[in-house]
């Protein structure tokens, strides 16, 4: 048996940690909720990620969820 191996594809600096993350239905965005209350959205992660910040929560983010269908995200 081979062992798997993960290759670096990306490299993103963010000034929060990573809570939770979520991708979208079509692979091309991630939602990632911040520990210290931003919600974030990554668009082409997989080749030229670009980081928007969508908005924060003041008491922290739990989770993020995309909703079926739509580019939607709740936090």
């Amino acid at each position: 048996m081979s062992e798997a191996v993960l290759e670096p594809r990306a490299s993103i600096p963010l000034d929060t940690y990573v809570v939770d993350c979520a991708w979208s239905a079509d692979s091309g965005s991630l939602a990632v909720a911040g520990g210290e209350g931003a919600v974030l959205q990554i668009e082409n992660a997989a080749q030229s990620p670009q980081v928007r910040e969508l908005g924060e929560h003041g008491m922290g983010v739990l989770a993020v969820a995309w909703q079926p269908g739509r580019n939607v995200i709740a936090s």
